[in-house]
């Protein structure tokens, strides 16, 4: 009986290790693709500076233009993200309100009564 239960714990720990093999390659995998991407987004933010120096040594008036335009933006998108903030913060305070009825309102027992009585 020993000897039959030694192939099937030798299966059982083969299927072990291929799986966890089969997830640190998948880690792996989506590891070398991030970082290929943050690869791209550096080698975008190098060539962005260099334009930025170019700039500043051939056109220096633009680029004082184009920094104030960028932080200008910056603070803009600041003030927005504040201001949506303190909506959300309102509308989470503020108490629920219940939807009004619109017209009249007839309470049909009263008028029942009303047409018994005559």
């Amino acid at each position: 009986m020993h000897q039959q239960r030694v192939p099937e714990l030798a299966q059982a720990k083969d299927a072990r290790d291929k799986r966890t093999l089969g997830e640190h390659h998948g880690v792996a995998q989506s590891s070398m693709q991030e970082a290929t991407n943050w690869l791209g987004h550096a080698a975008l933010a190098q060539a962005e500076q260099q334009r930025r120096r170019i700039l500043a040594e051939t056109h220096p008036d633009f680029q004082k233009a184009e920094a104030a335009a960028r932080v200008f933006s910056a603070r803009l998108a600041q003030a927005q993200q504040q201001q949506q903030k303190r909506r959300a913060q309102a509308r989470a305070s503020a108490p629920a309100q219940t939807p009004k009825q619109k017209g009249p309102r007839c309470d049909l027992s009263v008028s029942w009564q009303w047409s018994e009585r005559q």
